[in-house]
């Protein structure tokens, strides 16, 4: 591949993106729900869980405060959750 600049890049394929939604679009477009009061942010519980089961959300998309300290709480929370919701469905997937 060669870029702009005339430097070549060994690659084993690109990837080109031409314009995308952002992650609020997407989550709204699947269903999950929005807070009823302004439609500019996700609605989660404590364990970071959306109204679809399997999906999290954390950070500055769950609304203000937007404080990195805050995202990083709930995107600490969300992974973990996220991990035991993956684990639980492979158990479910050994027991059949």
């Amino acid at each position: 591949m060669r870029l702009e600049n005339g430097q070549t890049i060994e690659t084993e394929g690109v990837f080109i993106e031409l314009g995308s939604k952002g992650a609020l679009d997407l989550a709204a477009q699947i269903g999950v729900q929005l807070d009823t009061e302004s439609f500019k942010y996700i609605e989660t519980n404590k364990k970071q869980e959306t109204s679809i089961t399997g999906i999290y959300a954390a950070g500055d998309m769950v609304g203000p405060p937007y404080q990195m300290a805050k995202a990083v709480g709930e995107g600490c929370v969300a992974g973990m959750e996220a991990t035991t919701h993956a684990r639980s469905l492979i158990l479910q997937l050994e027991r059949v």
